[in-house]
This record gives structure tokens, sequence and C-alpha cells, in this order.
């Protein structure tokens, strides 16, 4: 989870510097994009105002060693 927590923390920081952008974040993912975007607002909420994770990828559990073998690809 460490990776998605450093994503989170530094995407908003790195688009403000880069980009001169100033106000709030919000996270867009679609398919296999929205279960990232999941994954980064999870780990880092107050990073971000918003978001919209539209037909994410999704698993039946918690840990990904808890899936089962007819839920993966």
């Amino acid at each position: 989870m460490l990776g998605w927590v450093r994503v989170g923390t530094r995407l908003p920081e790195e688009l403000a510097r880069r980009y001169d952008l100033t106000g709030e974040v919000v996270l867009l993912g679609v398919s296999m994009g929205g279960y990232g975007a999941l994954k980064i607002a999870f780990a880092q909420p107050e990073a971000f105002k918003g978001l919209a994770a539209v037909e994410p990828m999704l698993e039946p559990a918690l840990r990904a060693a808890d899936v089962r073998p007819r839920n993966r690809f």
C-alpha cells in the first residue's frame, strides 16, 4: 500500500508545481484507471476533493491474496 500512499501524496503536489495549479484536486479513472483512482483516494483521502471511478475493476476481497482464482483474469 505504500506505493499508493506515495502517489496520493505526491501527485497533487507535482501537478500544482508543474502546471502552476491552485485549488482542489479531483481524481477520475475509467476501468483499470478507476481501480487505480480508488486505491489512491482511499490511501490518501484528505488529498482529494472528489473522485469519479467509471466502471472500475473491483476485487471481491480486502486483500489480493484472498481473491479466489475464479475471480481473476
